[in-house]
């Protein structure tokens, strides 16, 4: 399997023969140095960090971010533009634990800060240039309760006092025990490329999207949009499978889905309970009953859903680079049976994937004339291998 193409979401593999592999994520998988035009597309590592001193520089991912060491400053700035943010803690460390956790698709960084006793923590925050960094001025924030294995969200008051043009004092009065979360964000879109309506309830923000039934609250209904797209007009689906990874242990009763495709040559996100409930299914689709248990961070894998895929690549106006979104419907759950997956909101688990197997029509040679090849012993043509051939006259319009 050789790599042969990628995008910022994606990446594109020649299999044997004719067939290729095409492998999307719902958050970027790549990143540009500067995001110019030409640049190649590089892998995120959002692990990778340099020492510089009192800092850790990370180097490999959409923005650039500098750390200090004792997590009390970190600087972070956009490769698309000069918007930096920095933000340090002005208060007392003293009986603070900070522990700072970078975003795996390397688009922002969490900075959890829990205190042995009752405080007021502060932050001055500076922001220099205008571009799409954003610093959640109204954090989440968790406290610790049995029936949440995560925490239990609270409402922390906070307050932004301001200093001068670019720069305030962030304040958060927190209680022993409470996780604030001081985050810097660069905004992008795919966030609102996943996400559920819970209970009947529009959710595009949360970290884990889920499947079957919540606590007897009835069934819930998720998307998942993929975009750019690269599948030619006129393929042939093989395979195609949805992945997710398990944001927590489940081993409940029976979860009953169906998966679908929006039946639109080029799909858009719901932005709203209506608009999911109105958006058109294909009219095949793939049962996904009887969910495994799930263990967190594992990946789970659902049946082939070339089937329905076909007919959104079948439609008169599908072209390449277009975007795709999977409906995964609720199909009578009952009795808190449910599966939770991550969402491209979660900080170190990765979001939904789709890999598909295609052959474009005619084969996957991209030849338009190939005219009197004669005792050559061809191995590959644009790649694809070919054996042995001893002579070719005139193959026209193959694609």
């Amino acid at each position: 399997m050789i790599e042969i193409n990628r995008n910022e979401n994606s990446k594109t593999y020649q299999l044997k023969g004719a067939k290729k592999r095409l492998v999307i994520s719902v958050a970027p998988i790549h990143y540009k140095e500067s995001y110019k035009k030409n640049e190649p597309w590089l892998d995120i590592d959002h692990t990778h960090k340099v020492d510089d001193g009192d800092y850790w520089f990370y180097d490999r991912m959409p923005i650039k971010l500098r750390i200090k060491k004792d997590n009390t400053v970190y600087e972070v700035e956009s490769r698309r533009n000069q918007n930096k943010i920095t933000v340090e803690l002005i208060s007392n460390k003293t009986g603070l634990d900070l522990n700072l956790v970078v975003k795996k698709h390397g688009r922002g960084v969490e900075l959890w800060q829990e205190a042995d006793d009752d405080r007021t923590v502060k932050w001055r925050v500076k922001t220099t240039g205008q571009g799409n960094l954003s610093f959640r001025e109204d954090p989440k924030a968790l406290r610790v309760n049995d029936a949440f294995p995560e925490g239990e969200e609270i409402h922390v008051v906070t307050r932004k006092v301001p200093v001068r043009a670019g720069e305030f004092i962030w304040e958060a009065d927190i209680k022993k025990g409470d996780k604030v979360d001081p985050t810097v964000d660069e905004s992008v879109p795919s966030g609102a490329d996943d996400g559920q309506l819970f209970a009947g309830s529009y959710e595009q923000t949360s970290q884990q999207i889920q499947s079957g039934d919540d606590s007897g609250k009835g069934g819930n209904n998720l998307w998942i949009r993929f975009t750019s797209v690269a599948i030619p007009v006129d393929a042939t689906i093989s395979q195609a499978i949805l992945t997710y990874i398990a944001h927590d242990t489940a081993s409940n009763n029976a979860v009953l889905t169906d998966l679908f495709f929006n039946d639109e040559d080029n799909a858009s996100a719901p932005t709203n309970a209506t608009d999911y409930n109105n958006k058109s299914v294909t009219a095949a689709s793939v049962a996904w009953d009887n969910i495994v248990s799930t263990t967190q961070g594992n990946s789970y894998n659902s049946p082939d859903i070339k089937t329905p895929l076909q007919e959104v690549i079948d439609r008169g106006g599908w072209a390449s680079g277009n975007a795709i979104m999977i409906l995964h419907k609720d199909g009578g759950s009952t009795g808190s049976a449910s599966r939770k997956w991550a969402a491209f909101e979660h900080a170190t688990l990765a979001p939904p994937a789709i890999s598909i197997d295609y052959t474009e029509a005619g084969g996957a040679s991209s030849i338009k004339t190939v005219s009197t090849i004669a005792q050559a012993s061809v191995k590959t043509i644009n790649g694809i291998n070919i054996a042995d051939i001893k002579t070719v006259d005139t193959i026209s319009n193959v694609s």
